[in-house]
């Protein structure tokens, strides 16, 4: 039989969409400019510092109606459409077909906040959609004379369109604060159309019996192609004389963008460029918003409403200027507008372990079926597992898509080359086909240096590189962004009992002693008694009550009428059970990173120190403050002073004298606890209270 046009077009119809390309690589941290394809805001905090793609090119298919044992077609064998079981016909069967072809583009990253990326793609795309399958069929008949022809309600539609894209992509990081990471990006593009061609066919209805030329006809349809396709003016798109120019016959504009959400639990790697940091990362992006316009569009009309009976001639060859459409057919010129395959993408992506990766991308088209007119991509979910380094990826896709189903591939990236396929695997373990696609690639990465970086510039020394501080000539912190903090602390009380207030002369009993002296302000006493009546020693110290500082415990009157004054002398035993019992309540000590604020368990443990410290009214203590190893030693400095100070305003706010606490600041040296974790680090970030020489 024969094998025409159109069944080879059915056959090899969708090849890709920007983000139905590079399946497998477009989920790799390390893909450089290629990420950008998918999402924009993939360009900043990259993997590769500055990235130049060479050359790549994806081709993508799928379809619902036919399909091929790839296997037997790759060994030479003819392929049989005779045999109902390679033919899938519906009352709406799709195809759609696709060339990507990034040409030399960059992507260079400014700083840990900001990256650019400029890129070069060539794009051709056709779609095929609502076709009646038996249609198909009737046309591929060896007996079209002898068949009944009948159909009805046909809407199909069917647009292709090639052109160029030059981006030009800005990405910003807006969130690092350890545990959530947030960055968007932006991509304009300007296009340049190279040429369509379109057809729909409205409510179109036909009904021709065997051996007769005269039929019922229905409907209307229409085509038109940009000018450019049709250079022998015979207003007839790729005709056997027409020599089709390619060149630029639209410009538009277009724009794709993007966000990306980063979960770092655990940032080990915070300091570290080459390394990912993430436990889970979300993607949202949308792509292709754009159109391309064609002015002078040749365009044919065919309106068979009403028309009734109709002479098909050689309708079996399908040769339009051998059929007699008086009455039927108008030609003209027209300005038309192509859409841009618009879709929005969902991406998903885990750290399961160590290397090991495990994505899961959907693809959505923003473009109805229905519509006239634009390109459309092909609805999927996929499911990528990847074995990701710097230098050597491996990937699987398994996905579902829209036409085509089940489809399962593999890839790889190798330093400069990348290669694979996101349905290579079911290909070759499936003998019913309808789907293949296929991407290779080459490019020079380069990669951050591995290690720690050492030659960050940071001219006040807090920490914070000049490139992200905000306060760049005046020391900070880093959880202010470089910036000083001013010091929260409740000072306010301590502040208040010294504010000298105006005297106010009162004397309520009359016995000349005023109230502000006067222990007993309501009833007449003594000026001797301190304004009492007489002398009351309710504890029989020998010290009376107006004198006594404990008038309800005996005591001695060398101590006020309070019990004898506890000493504590340095290295004695009871000396170091007492700094023993203080610091192990010290270690709740807890301040929230970053800050001189206590965490709420603190509390409780502060209470417990500040009776030890009563107890003992002539020992003076020492509080010393420490922090953990992130961030620079001249901040941690700071932010140890602080905590140690923070402590030190606390006990004088529960009556401890000042003048018995001495808080220093010893940065980061001294841990107790290795750095190199994040329960280690905790420990290290702690306050310390011995008792003073």
């Amino acid at each position: 039989m024969k094998l025409n046009l159109f069944k080879v077009f059915v056959l090899f119809s969708p090849l890709g969409v920007i983000a139905q390309s590079y399946i497998g690589l477009n989920t790799d941290n390390f893909n450089g400019v290629h990420g950008v394809l998918s999402n924009p805001a993939n360009v900043v905090d990259s993997r590769t510092k500055i990235d130049f793609n060479l050359v790549s090119a994806s081709a993508y298919l799928s379809n619902d109606y036919a399909s091929v044992n790839l296997s037997n077609v790759l060994g030479g064998e003819d392929i049989d459409f005779d045999d109902d079981e390679n033919l899938d016909p519906s009352a709406n069967n799709s195809a759609a077909l696709n060339f990507d072809i990034l040409g030399p583009s960059v992507l260079f990253n400014i700083n840990a906040k900001n990256a650019i990326a400029l890129t070069t793609r060539a794009r051709a795309f056709t779609n095929l959609n609502r076709v009646p399958g038996d249609l198909v069929e009737f046309f591929e008949s060896s007996d079209f004379d002898q068949e009944i022809f009948d159909v009805n309600n046909v809407n199909l539609r069917s647009t292709a369109h090639v052109w160029g894209e030059i981006g030009l992509t800005y990405g910003r990081v807006f969130l690092n604060n350890g545990k959530h990471f947030l960055k968007a990006g932006l991509t304009a593009k300007y296009l340049q159309g190279v040429g369509y061609a379109s057809a729909t066919a409205n409510d179109l209805g036909a009904r021709f019996e065997p051996n007769q030329l005269e039929g019922a006809v229905d409907g209307s349809v229409r085509y038109s192609f940009s000018e450019n396709f049709d250079s022998d003016g015979n207003n007839e798109p790729f005709s056997s004389d027409d020599e089709i120019e390619f060149e630029v016959a639209s410009t538009g504009f277009g724009f794709d963008f993007g966000v990306v959400y980063e979960y770092r639990p655990d940032d080990k790697n915070f300091d570290l460029k080459n390394k990912n940091k993430y436990l889970l990362k979300a993607g949202f992006s949308i792509t292709d918003i754009g159109s391309l316009t064609y002015d002078d569009a040749p365009e044919r009309v065919f309106d068979f409403t009403g028309v009734g009976n109709f002479n098909r001639d050689n309708f079996e060859d399908l040769d339009l200027d051998s059929v007699d459409f008086d009455n039927v057919e108008t030609q003209g010129s027209i300005s038309k507008k192509i859409k841009l395959p618009a879709a929005m993408h969902l991406n998903l992506d885990w750290n399961a372990w160590s290397r090991l990766y495990l994505n899961l991308n959907t693809d959505f088209s923003l473009i109805g079926e229905d519509e006239a007119d634009a390109n459309r991509i092909e609805n999927s979910v996929t499911l990528t597992p990847r074995l990701e380094t710097q230098f050597f990826s491996l990937y699987s896709p398994i996905g579902i898509r829209q036409f085509s189903g089940f489809n399962w591939g593999a890839g790889f990236r190798f330093g400069p080359l990348y290669a694979g396929s996101g349905s290579i695997i079911s290909n070759v373990i499936s003998d019913k086909s309808k789907s293949i696609d296929v991407y290779a690639g080459l490019k020079i990465p380069i990669y951050y240096s591995k290690g720690r970086n050492k030659k960050i510039k940071d001219k006040d020394g807090d920490g914070v590189a000049d490139r992200d501080d905000e306060c760049p000539n005046e020391a900070g912190v880093i959880s202010n962004n470089g910036c000083p903090v001013v010091k929260e602390v409740a000072v306010a009380p301590i502040v208040e009992e010294l504010v000298e207030q105006e005297p106010v002369v009162l004397d309520t009993d009359g016995d000349t002693v005023i109230d502000s002296l006067d222990k007993c302000p309501n009833d007449f006493g003594t000026v001797a008694n301190n304004g009492c009546p007489e002398v009351v020693d309710t504890d029989n110290d020998g010290v009376p009550n107006v004198l006594d500082k404990c008038p309800d415990v005996f005591g001695v009157a060398s101590n006020g009428g309070c019990p004898e004054i506890k000493k504590l002398v340095a290295e004695s035993e009871e000396a170091k059970e007492v700094e023993k019992t203080l610091n192990s309540y010290a270690k709740v000590i807890n301040f929230n990173s970053g800050k001189a604020s206590f965490t709420s368990e603190t509390y409780a443990a502060l209470e417990s120190i500040e009776s030890v410290l009563s107890e003992y009214p002539n020992a003076n203590f020492n509080i010393n403050g420490y922090t953990d190893s992130v961030g620079a030693e001249r901040s941690n400095q700071l932010l140890s002073e602080e905590r140690a100070i923070a402590v030190k305003v606390y006990f004088i706010g529960k009556g401890i004298t000042a003048s018995r606490l001495n808080a220093v600041g010893y940065g980061e040296v001294n841990p107790i606890a290795t750095n190199a974790t994040a329960a280690g680090r905790k420990i290290n970030r702690r306050v310390e209270i011995k008792l003073a020489n």
